[in-house]
């Protein structure tokens, strides 16, 4: 994966005066990107340094050098070729007012000198102090009053000196701006992949955005709150990263076919990104409590669960995104772009200066939506088509994974609901998720938090193959957290034939979905397990999932295309939650490529 860290560019200097010194500070504002992740002040969670770095390219926003711009040479005296010339020293050069070599004697000061325009080098959106530059040159700020070189006692240079606002002469005459104003923002121009037959995008883009396509046919290009320039800069390479490539939509249909899904799964799958967007709030986020989330007081255990899920917007919102996300729906590509625009923007306005994205949630759901909020961002980031211009999620992000880091329990290796809590599977596999997103995105994650989340895994494996799983410690395996322990597992590189994996397997067949047992959230991590493990297995699976939810998906009214907040999580949640978790599992088909050679596959294929 690429690098985020932007090293010092090497820059060169522009033409200065005796009167006033060049300096670089004044005249650029480029300044150092610091992606570190400081460390924490509790040592018992100091971790590595989270280092993002990225390799700079020719129209990198942090790659500011001067354009050269050829420096004739004036004189007006005749100069004897046959006698040497006295060469005025770099010191006494470089305190000329032009800098000026005087050497040569066949100079036409008529002449004058070319200036080729320097090539646009785009910005980052979150360092609106640093300046572009477009068909004009840019230099730094110079004294003009005294342009060319001149017998110090002609009249010409008497006249120069006494009037310091003597006009320009022609030759020397730059077309450059002022140094406190900042000329237009200039977008890159993105390939954009094609939308299914028939798809549009009528709905207006957010921030005053304006579509700049290259061609009549070409699909409107957001550009994330910037305006957009009338001038585009040269398409750049693609940084997709490769785990989305089967979101791709010419061929989504085709890859839901090959791994087991229908016609009819996919059209549930629009059915229900159609009504997500219907019930957006205007801000961008998704109401929580409006649609059904924090029902519950006391669980079935007389636990106060405080009415968990109760404004979790930050985490239903997030599902809402990944729900887009998974088709191939982003804040650049598709139908959707304003909505899923909208939505990150809302999530990046409730991080706290810590890097928190609980939102208003309450205890239990807290971390949950941390996590949540966290693993969307790092999915949309990762699937931009250009991460060095367009860096807004770039820094959020990064304060989301650092929090994640500093709330990981140290001696376990887990997460809970407060940081020092020994960790839940439940809570690790959202974390984890976030994490391994963050990582496909080009973030560097430290070696020390996975080894711990190895550590966690390896001590709350049960079972006589080590591949089931409990909530906790000391409690009894359930098929829930089975699958969700698996599909971790999966992330951080178990084989196919492990019999850990095998073990988990077993067991969840044993245990495959059914309508009087309705319970989505394992339904959607025993939908990603097995599908990585392929096979008849995945095929008892698969059809069973697939047909329970489609059956189960409302085809009229004003619920048209969501799914009733039914089962033993779904009152937390509510009917945003159960319709995101639901459509992500009929998305799985495309979501992630395949980790093994079987991965989504049936045996005779």
């Amino acid at each position: 994966q690429p690098d985020l860290k932007f090293p010092d560019s090497q820059r060169q200097d522009t033409p200065t005066t005796a009167t006033r010194p060049l300096n670089i500070a004044d005249t650029l504002a480029a300044h150092a990107v610091n992606d570190d992740v400081p460390a924490t002040e509790d040592t018992a969670y100091q971790t590595d340094r989270l280092v993002a770095e990225q390799t700079l390219e020719l129209n990198d926003p942090d790659l500011t050098a001067q354009p050269t711009v050829p420096n004739p040479q004036p004189t007006n005296r005749i100069l004897d070729r046959k006698r040497p010339q006295r060469i005025a020293p770099a010191t006494d050069r470089l305190a000329s007012r032009n800098r000026l070599d005087q050497s040569d004697p066949d100079f036409n000061f008529d002449r004058r000198p070319t200036l080729k325009p320097a090539d646009p080098q785009p910005t980052s959106v979150d360092r609106p102090d640093v300046t572009r530059t477009d068909s004009r040159i840019r230099q730094a700020p110079v004294d003009t009053t005294r342009t060319k070189i001149e017998s110090p006692n002609t009249p010409q240079s008497i006249a120069d000196r006494q009037n310091p606002r003597n006009p320009l002469p022609r030759t020397r005459r730059t077309n450059r701006r002022p140094a406190t104003s900042t000329p237009p923002r200039i977008k890159p121009d993105r390939n954009l992949a094609a939308l299914p037959t028939g798809t549009t995008n009528p709905r207006p883009l957010v921030l005053d955005r304006t579509p700049a396509p290259t061609s009549p046919d070409s699909a409107p290009r957001p550009t994330l709150g910037e305006p957009e320039a009338t001038r585009t800069l040269r398409p750049r390479r693609t940084s997709v990263a490769p785990t989305y490539q089967l979101r791709n939509l010419a061929q989504r249909q085709n890859t839901a076919r090959r791994f087991g899904g229908t016609a009819a799964s996919e059209q549930a799958v629009e059915r229900s990104l159609n009504w997500l967007a219907s019930v957006q709030h205007p801000d961008g986020n998704w109401d929580a409590d409006r649609y059904g989330s924090g029902k519950i007081q006391f669980d079935e255990n007389r636990v106060d669960r405080m009415y968990a899920g109760i404004h979790s917007d930050t985490g239903v919102t997030a599902l809402a995104i990944l729900s887009f996300l998974g088709a191939g729906y982003t804040h650049e590509v598709g139908p959707y772009t304003a909505q899923v625009d909208r939505g990150l923007q809302w999530l990046v306005k409730q991080q706290k200066p810590d890097g928190n994205l609980c939102g208003d949630a309450t205890h239990f759901a807290r971390m949950y939506c941390h996590a949540m909020a966290t693993y969307a961002m790092a999915e949309a980031y990762g699937m931009q088509s250009d991460t060095t211009t367009d860096v807004r999620l770039k820094k959020p992000l990064q304060g989301a994974i650092r929090f994640i880091i500093n709330n990981q329990h140290s001696e376990s290796g887990g997460w809970r609901y407060r940081r020092g809590q020994a960790g839940d599977t439940s809570m690790f596999g959202w974390q984890l998720m976030a994490l391994k997103s963050a990582e496909i995105a080009g973030l560097k994650i430290p070696s020390l938090v996975k080894q711990r989340m190895y550590r966690f895994l390896q001590k709350g494996s049960r079972g006589a193959n080590g591949g089931l799983a409990a909530y906790r410690q000391g409690e009894a395996v359930t098929e829930t957290m089975t699958a969700e322990a698996l599909f971790c597992k999966q992330m951080l590189g178990i084989q196919r034939s492990n019999p850990a994996c095998v073990e988990a397997v077993d067991y969840l067949l044993q245990h495959v979905p059914s309508r009087s047992n309705l319970n989505l959230y394992y339904w959607y991590y025993g939908t990603l397990a097995m599908y990585q493990h392929g096979g008849a297995a995945w095929r008892t699976w698969n059809e069973r999932v697939r047909d329970l939810l489609i059956a189960e998906q409302h085809t009229s009214g004003e619920q048209a295309g969501s799914w009733d907040p039914y089962g033993r999580w779904g009152p937390y949640g509510g009917r945003i939650y159960s319709t995101a978790l639901s459509t992500l599992c009929l998305e799985v088909y495309y979501r992630f490529l395949p980790l093994y050679k079987m991965g989504g596959r049936y045996d005779n294929q």
